[in-house]
C-alpha cells in the first residue's frame, strides 16, 4: 500500500500532584477526511485506548497517540506524551513552647520531598511571610495550635500542624528559717 506521509500529531506533557486527578492529554493535528486520532498503550503495537483529541489516563506513564487514516489504514508516526506523577513534600514545624515565655517563640517549618526549592510557606496561627520557613508566636502563656503549608516547586502541598501548650511558670516558694530559741 502506498500511504501518503501523514504528519504526527503534536501536544504537550502533564503532570500532577500525587493523590490528585490524573489530567487530560491533548493532542493536535490537522486531520483529512477518515482520519482520527487514537491512543494506544505502547510505542509499536500495544492496545488502543481511546480515540479522539483528548485522554485521560488512570496513571501516570507514557501514552502514545498517531493520525491513522480508517479507509486506506494509512498511519502518522506515533508522539509520545507522558504523565508524571509528582511525590508530595512532607513540612514539619520545630519549636517548643514550655513556661510562658517572656518574648516571641521563633517556629521552623523544616521541608523535605517533593520537587525543591519550597516556593512559599503559608503560616496560620503565627505570623511568617510567604517567603520563609520562619514564624513567631506572640509571648503567651496559652496553648497555640500553628499550621503550615510549604508549595514546592511543582505546586504541590502538604501541611503539619502543631498545637504548643505552655505549662504555667511555677512560683518559687520562700522559705524562712525559725529558732526554736524565738518560739519561747
Amino acid at each position: 500500500c502506498d500511504c501518503p506521509t501523514i504528519a504526527a500529531p503534536t501536544g504537550d506533557n502533564a503532570e500532577y500532584c500525587q493523590g490528585g486527578t490524573v489530567p487530560t492529554l491533548t493532542a493536535a493535528a490537522t486531520l483529512g477526511a477518515n482520519e482520527q486520532l487514537e491512543w494506544y498503550d505502547a510505542a509499536t503495537g500495544g492496545n488502543q485506548v481511546a480515540t479522539g483529541a483528548d485522554y485521560t489516563p488512570a496513571t501516570a506513564g507514557t501514552y502514545y497517540v498517531w493520525v491513522r487514516n480508517t479507509v486506506t489504514n494509512c498511519t502518522s508516526p506515533r508522539t509520545a506524551l507522558t504523565v508524571t506523577e509528582n511525590a508530595l513534600p512532607t513540612v514539619g514545624i520545630e519549636g517548643t513552647l514550655t513556661g510562658c515565655p517572656g518574648s516571641e517563640l521563633t517556629l521552623t517549618a523544616t521541608a523535605a520531598g517533593g520537587t525543591a526549592p519550597y516556593t512559599t510557606y503559608t503560616w496560620t496561627g503565627a505570623t511568617g511571610t510567604t517567603a520563609t520557613a520562619t514564624a513567631t508566636l506572640p509571648a503567651t502563656c496559652t496553648t497555640a495550635e500553628v499550621t503550615v503549608t510549604v508549595t514546592d516547586s511543582k505546586t504541590c502541598q502538604a501541611s503539619d500542624t502543631k498545637t504548643l501548650t505552655a505549662e504555667a511558670t511555677k512560683p518559687v516558694i520562700g522559705t524562712t528559717s525559725v529558732n526554736n530559741e524565738d518560739m519561747g
